[in-house]
């Protein structure tokens, strides 16, 4: 729905203007565009306003898509290989930068339907 996403755009407007906004004065202005979006789409869902107000995660950055890709290595007695994260000091499967990404399409590119142990990818 067109109408939808041009709201979209306008509430993502409003919180990088809240994002860079030097004084008081901008910072009300982006808050009131950002509360008349919200209203706004409350209005085409048909819900109240209160669940769209806590349905978003406070933006504290310029709003990017933020890709998480996670992979796990087996060694020869087929243990996974797990990495500690700085943030919780927890256990998990290792996280894949972009670097790590751009080679395995490569080589997912490269060997197309073959089996993964028959091939080498470095």
């Amino acid at each position: 729905m067109k109408e939808l996403e041009q709201i979209k755009r306008i509430k993502a407007l409003a919180e990088m203007g809240l994002v860079y906004a030097e004084d008081e004065y901008n910072r009300e202005r982006y808050e009131e565009l950002k509360q008349i979006a919200l209203e706004l789409m409350a209005s085409v869902a048909n819900q109240p306003l209160s669940i769209l107000e806590n349905f978003y995660m406070p933006v504290t950055d310029y709003p990017t898509p933020k890709v998480d890709v996670r992979g796990f290595v087996l060694n020869e007695k087929n243990q996974v290989l797990m990495a500690k994260e700085s943030i919780d000091g927890k256990w998990t499967i290792l996280r894949m930068g972009r670097s790590w990404l751009h080679s395995l399409n490569l080589c997912h590119k490269r060997n197309r339907g073959r089996n993964w142990a028959e091939h080498n990818c470095s």
